[in-house]
């Protein structure tokens, strides 16, 4: 049977242990948190340039810039 076919139930070639798994789950939460602060960031940067722009006004910069939506900004940062 060719390898494409085969699927989800090919034997893996190396096993996942417990330490592999957690490193990956660590690698890509500390990638999360990075994300987060350059949010962060950005989001005080234009809020100390800006003081008199709303939250909402300075999201939606990071929006356009970023390319992420604001609902997922507003959600992971803090709002000062």
């Amino acid at each position: 049977m060719p390898e494409s076919m085969r699927g989800t139930n090919a034997p893996q070639t190396s096993q996942v242990t417990p330490t592999s798994a957690s490193s990956v789950r660590e690698r890509k939460k500390a990638e999360t948190e990075a994300r987060h602060q350059k949010w962060q960031a950005k989001y005080d940067q234009l809020r100390a340039e800006n003081p008199k722009w709303e939250p909402s006004k300075a999201i939606k910069r990071i929006e356009t810039e970023l390319g992420v939506p604001s609902k997922t900004i507003r959600n992971n940062i803090k709002i000062r």
